[in-house]
């Protein structure tokens, strides 16, 4: 899959200039703040219809305007396509969402074009919230299940709903009747991300083995539920938190919120035995994080059966050349990839076709295309 063309309005400093791409790796050099990183950002908005910097959508678009779009024309397995992404900022936040001219679903949208980016933020994914981990681990599954994304909508929703009976004071059958979704709910949730889990960690224990200096310790994943839950099918998980549900009630009450359910759980990520916030360097950190968005781009891969576009902002950054040089012999050379630096000749793509732009004050010009030597 590539991304053939793209255009920005509003966004950041960048201009509105209609920018056209090849397959392979392009380059995007420039000095700092001129808007190498905001050009990624907005081309992984245009896909996943989130920043890798923010989460508040008011932050990106251009001083003084209320709306920014994006507009991308994607070339993958299924042909060619045409996105547009219309966000206005509000109070309260609107968007639009198109397709070819049709206006979509967020679900319909998100499966068209998935985007890896390779960021700083990576090593939230490691040192950061439990919140941060799950999103992950639910957009992956999403990506790879497409069902998945109703499952979280529906817990999501029966979960405020307990919480709002428990404020309420709900009587015990009302409560129960919430439950039973709750529960329900949670278990189809839980079963799709545990599933998902077990891949996810086999894999990224392949590639890590592969990418990391052989100095760096081991590094396992697994995923943390409730401590009082049983393993079983869906059926089984689902009567245990019907049960567990009816049991913590007032529990419950007295918090003002449900104390369990996969709301609270994580993913767990530990080196050397240690959670791995507490033995990790600051570039172990980003290799790890690195290392999980590209084990979840392989498995998403495997099942689109192509190839995804793949992000890297500041890839001179906190990794070493020689750490850069496995993470791309990893990622193979068969995808378009898309690098920020503020070096125009990265050591990392030595003897590699590259594509150059230049970024200068939120403008981006090609300047050639050649091998680096």
């Amino acid at each position: 899959m590539d991304l053939v063309t793209f255009q920005a309005l509003n966004f950041r400093n960048l201009a509105r200039d209609r920018l056209s791409f090849s397959g392979g790796v392009t380059l995007i050099a420039g000095d700092n703040a001129q808007g190498k990183t905001n050009l990624l950002e907005a081309v992984a908005t245009l896909g996943n219809l989130t920043s890798f910097r923010t989460r508040m959508l008011s932050r990106i678009v251009t001083r003084g305007q209320r709306e920014f779009a994006l507009n991308g024309e994607v070339r993958g397995a299924y042909g060619t396509v045409v996105l547009e992404e219309h966000v206005d900022v509000g109070p309260p936040l609107k968007r639009r969402l198109m397709i070819s001219g049709k206006i979509v679903s967020p679900a319909e949208y998100l499966n068209v074009f998935p985007v890896v980016a390779l960021t700083r933020e990576d090593s939230d994914l490691v040192i950061g919230s439990p919140q941060g981990r799950r999103s992950f681990l639910d957009r992956v599954t999403f990506q790879i299940d497409a069902q998945h994304f109703d499952r979280v909508v529906r817990y999501r929703r029966a979960l405020a709903q307990r919480n709002a009976a428990l404020v309420m004071a709900a009587t015990d059958a009302e409560m129960s009747a919430w439950e039973a979704e709750l529960a329900g709910a949670a278990a189809t949730v839980l079963t799709a991300r545990t599933t998902v889990m077990a891949q996810l960690s086999t894999t990224f224990q392949e590639l890590y083995d592969e990418i990391r200096d052989p100095s760096f310790p081991d590094v396992t994943l697994k995923y943390r539920s409730d401590s009082w839950l049983q393993e079983g099918d869906s059926r089984e998980l689902e009567n245990q938190y019907r049960e567990r549900y009816a049991v913590q009630r007032q529990r419950d009450r007295d918090a003002g919120f449900t104390l369990s359910g996969p709301h609270r759980h994580d993913v767990v990520i530990e080196a050397g035995g240690r959670p791995a916030r507490d033995h990790l360097s600051t570039g172990q950190v980003k290799l790890v994080g690195a290392g999980l968005r590209m084990a979840a781009l392989e498995l998403v891969e495997s099942a689109r059966r192509e190839k995804l576009p793949v992000l890297i902002d500041d890839i001179d950054a906190e990794l070493d050349d020689a750490a850069v040089k496995r993470l791309m012999v990893r990622a193979g050379a068969d995808r378009q990839l898309f690098v920020t630096s503020a070096r125009r000749h990265p050591a990392a793509f030595a003897h590699v076709q590259i594509a150059r732009f230049t970024m200068r004050r939120g403008v981006c010009e090609i300047t050639g295309e050649d091998v680096h030597e």
